[in-house]
């Protein structure tokens, strides 16, 4: 299984206002991208590992609460018969398609957030898909002209 990203990148830079927790985009600065990942890749990315706790914590705490629900609420005996088996199976059921659900877009947010590193170098970067650059453009030039209107409005308090 190999699957290919075409992505863009461009560097977040502090906002030319001088405001320190503002920052903008350089988009002189755009950069195509082409990354094929493989799956041994894709399978031994460091991000599953946030992905198998947050799932673990969530199946536990959703688990222990069902438990104590049928246990003690609905006097269900989980501890002969397959009922218990059943549970547990659900549990390990639920824990791993939570898991797979959490990872993917995690793993492929970081192997793209990689990718770009090594290409561009240290910095700090944001990656947008090919298919969502139109959207992102969009959205930067309605932000622009918001900023434009409050600026005018802005001076024409001031008079």
């Amino acid at each position: 299984m190999k699957r290919t990203y075409r992505l863009k990148s461009l560097p977040m830079v502090p906002d030319p206002s001088g405001d320190a927790k503002k920052f903008s985009y350089d988009m002189n600065a755009v950069r195509d991208h082409d990354m094929n990942i493989g799956a041994a890749k894709f399978l031994l990315c460091p991000a599953w590992i946030p992905s198998f706790f947050m799932s673990l914590m969530a199946v536990a705490l959703v688990s222990a609460l069902a438990y104590g629900l049928l246990v003690i609420g609905m006097k269900v005996d989980l501890g002969a018969g397959s009922a218990g088996t059943i549970f547990v199976l659900t549990a390990v059921a639920l824990f791993f398609l939570l898991w797979v659900v959490l990872g993917v877009p995690a793993v492929t947010r970081r192997l793209k957030h990689d990718f770009v590193m090594r290409e561009r170098g240290k910095g700090i970067w944001k990656v947008v898909d090919e298919g969502e650059w139109d959207h992102f453009c969009r959205m930067r030039k309605l932000e622009e002209e918001r900023l434009k209107r409050e600026e005018e409005f802005r001076k024409a308090r001031r008079e």
